[in-house]
C-alpha cells in the first residue's frame, strides 16, 4: 500500500521498526488536515493491534515524555561527539564545519545557523 504502514498486521511478539513509525508520519506530514487523524489510528490499529503504543508515542510526542530526563546535549558538545562518532579528526573540514554551524562562510556551507542540516551535510 501507499503509506507503507498497512502491509499487514504485526504479531505481539514483533517489534516495531523505525521507519514503519517515519512512514506513518511521513503520511501524516503529505495529508490534508481532515485525513490526519485517519492516519495515525489506523497506524495505531494495524503496527499496535493488541500491544500498547506508548514507545510510539513517546516518539511522535518527546517534548511530552516525563519518564526520561533530556540529554541535555548543546549543538557545541553535540557536534564534537558527532565528528568523533564519525571519525574525523578535529582538524578536518567536515569536523570543523560543525563546530562552526552557526557561522555563515566556507566553514559552515549554505545551511549556517541551522545545526540539523549542517550534520546532515557533513
Amino acid at each position: 500500500m501507499q503509506e507503507g504502514y498497512r502491509e499487514r498486521k504485526m504479531s505481539d511478539d514483533e517489534t516495531v521498526e523505525f521507519a514503519v513509525l517515519c512512514r506513518m508520519l511521513d503520511a501524516v506530514a503529505r495529508s490534508k488536515a481532515a485525513i490526519k487523524r485517519k492516519h495515525l489510528h489506523t497506524f495505531l490499529e494495524y503496527v499496535y493491534s493488541s500491544r500498547h503504543y506508548f514507545g510510539a508515542m513517546r516518539l511522535i510526542l518527546p517534548q511530552l515524555d516525563k519518564e526520561r530526563a533530556n540529554y541535555g546535549l548543546k549543538e557545541a558538545v553535540l557536534a564534537k561527539l558527532l565528528a568523533e562518532a564519525l571519525g574525523l579528526s578535529k582538524d578536518a573540514e567536515d569536523a570543523k564545519k560543525l563546530q562552526n554551524w552557526r557561522k555563515g562562510g566556507q566553514r559552515a556551507g549554505s545551511n549556517a545557523g541551522n545545526f540539523p542540516f549542517v550534520a546532515a551535510e557533513v
